[in-house]
């Protein structure tokens, strides 16, 4: 520790920008964000074919036809929901920073760091049922992909009596092998049909790394000066022999043409597998309301490219207003819409992983 002498005259320098310490990957929340579909009417209905054609048949020489009307079809309905975060500036702060001693921008910093932890909670939600905050928060995972023990109705419809609207749930599953990754995947998906199957699966790091363990070990890959080897970095030798390096173990997986990918705010002990064919984010746009960019000031996972916020995302701003009793300015950052599977049954999840 420097004594005053010293630190009385000295200046400090502060690096230029903000590094984010806390927030982690968010892969779902990226993944619906910037795959959104735009939300149209007062609700989204999605009309749906609940039963096949039941008149119909083999018939011989002067047989009737049954040419009763059916009732096969049937529909969702879904309503937005909204998620806001709150920007609040205090006056002399702002003041204090506009000065030449500005190192980053006091407004720029608590701007990016709230949209970056808007989209870190809505992360956790978007894993959830919509029934959090009374019902306020939006349709996540856990009401998509269920058979009815933990959300008993989806877009309406009571999942007991419509039960193509299940999707496949295993509890209990202990430790993760193959086979009930293979299981889930069959029964998640109609066969042979690409678009009918799950596309991706979401899993947290831990189960990432014991499915990992599942594979055969990759060979390890070496470089040397004398004899250069592809390797991880490229087909690039070393310099010298005792710079030999080896590189070994997996940086993706795919399981029967699966991508396996790791999101820190997946669920403890839970694999999901997912049809993102069939599910989207519906983002009702505000034209009141300022469409909200890509941060630039908080080094953070939050905004790296393919985080969730990079290039534009589905959350708007509503400009900062002054209160009349108080020298500051606040603001707020709004998403609305909501997550809408049309298809719940082409998902799956795998529940009470232990390792």
């Amino acid at each position: 520790m420097l004594n005053d002498r010293v630190v009385a005259i000295t200046q400090d320098e502060i690096i230029p920008g903000v590094i984010d310490q806390i927030l982690d990957s968010n892969v779902l929340t990226a993944r619906l964000l910037n795959n959104y579909k735009k939300w149209n009417g007062e609700s989204m209905v999605i009309p749906i074919l609940s039963a096949k054609n039941a008149n119909g048949g083999s018939f011989g020489v002067g047989d009737t036809f049954t040419t009763g009307l059916e009732a096969n079809t049937k529909k969702m309905r879904f309503y937005p929901k909204a998620y806001y975060q709150n920007v609040s500036i205090d006056g002399i702060e702002k003041a204090v920073n506009s000065t030449p001693a500005q190192q980053a921008r006091l407004v720029a910093v608590q701007m990016e760091a709230a949209q970056n932890s808007m989209v870190d909670s809505l992360g956790t939600i978007l894993y959830g049922d919509g029934t959090g905050n009374s019902g306020k928060n939006f349709d996540g995972l856990k009401a998509i992909v269920d058979d009815g023990t933990t959300v008993s109705s989806y877009g309406g419809l009571v999942r007991a009596s419509n039960t193509y609207l299940n999707a496949s749930v295993t509890t209990a599953v202990g430790t993760v092998a193959l086979s009930n990754f293979r299981a889930a995947l069959r029964n998640a998906s109609a066969a042979s049909a690409s678009k009918s199957r799950p596309n991706i699966a979401i899993t947290t790091e831990l189960i990432w790394d014991s499915f990992e363990a599942l594979f055969p070990a990759p060979a390890a890959q070496f470089e040397s000066r004398e004899l250069p080897k592809i390797t991880a970095t490229g087909n690039m030798p070393a310099k010298s022999e005792s710079e030999l390096a080896g590189a070994t173990g997996y940086t993706a997986l795919f399981f029967k043409g699966v991508p396996i990918v790791a999101d820190d705010l997946a669920p403890t002990g839970e694999f999901y597998l997912l049809n993102e064919n069939h599910q989207n984010f519906y983002w009702l746009s505000d034209g009141d309301l300022e469409n909200v960019k890509r941060p630039s000031a908080v080094q953070s996972t939050a905004n790296e490219p393919g985080s969730g916020v990079d290039n534009f995302a589905p959350i708007q701003w509503t400009g900062f207003q002054k209160p009349t009793n108080s020298y500051s300015m606040i603001g707020q950052l709004i998403t609305l819409g909501n997550v809408i599977s049309n298809k719940p049954r082409r998902n799956a999840r795998l529940a009470g992983i232990t390792g």
